[in-house]
């Protein structure tokens, strides 16, 4: 399973407030992405939520095309701990 932070300038922000974004694979599930985070990281996770990130429509010239869509799992770690 491969999962790797997003930084944006929006996430950044939310990590002030102990949230963490990361992305995930389209197939792998909420527990299975917690699982993996608090193996890799060594966090306590106290809540989190998973978004489908829908793929948007891209034009160059008269080509129309996608940009791929993905998932992504929002963390809140316990206060205490510090990443």
């Amino acid at each position: 399973m491969s999962i790797s932070p997003l930084t944006t300038e929006k996430n950044s922000l939310l990590a002030k407030n102990k949230k963490y974004v990361f992305m995930i694979d389209n197939q792998s599930n909420k527990s299975k992405a917690v699982d993996e985070i608090i193996k890799r990281y060594n966090v306590k996770v106290l809540k989190s939520n998973v978004l489908n990130v829908k793929a948007k429509k891209r034009r160059l010239g008269k080509t129309i095309g996608k940009k791929k869509g993905f998932k992504k799992i929002i963390v809140t770690l316990d206060k205490s701990i510090e990443v």
